[in-house]
């Protein structure tokens, strides 16, 4: 991948992030006899360089917005990697 294209996926993904944050959640109506459940998880991270130093144990932990401004976050090397789970359904299962 271009290093602008992972320039601009690091951006995005902070935008996309504030937006979770402050936007309130919808609630969506459930049948009684169905509780609701998630059934998707992301798991986002930011990779460091090999050349990073590592931040020391007892640093603060950052904002969401200091998160983003961090050196290894903006360094060119870093590397944004987004996990998509899906919980199976019932009626998807194979016994």
């Amino acid at each position: 991948m271009s290093q602008e294209k992972q320039d601009k996926i690091t951006q995005l993904l902070s935008r996309a992030l504030h937006r979770m944050r402050t936007t309130p959640p919808r609630i969506i109506a459930s049948p009684a006899t169905q509780p609701r459940r998630a059934t998707v998880a992301i798991v986002i991270r930011i990779v460091p360089s090999s050349s990073t130093p590592t931040p020391p144990a007892d640093a603060p932990i950052p904002t969401l917005g200091q998160f983003f401004e961090l050196d290894w976050v903006k360094d060119p090397a870093a590397r944004p990697e987004i996990l998509f789970l899906q919980r199976d359904g019932a009626s998807s299962r194979t016994v």
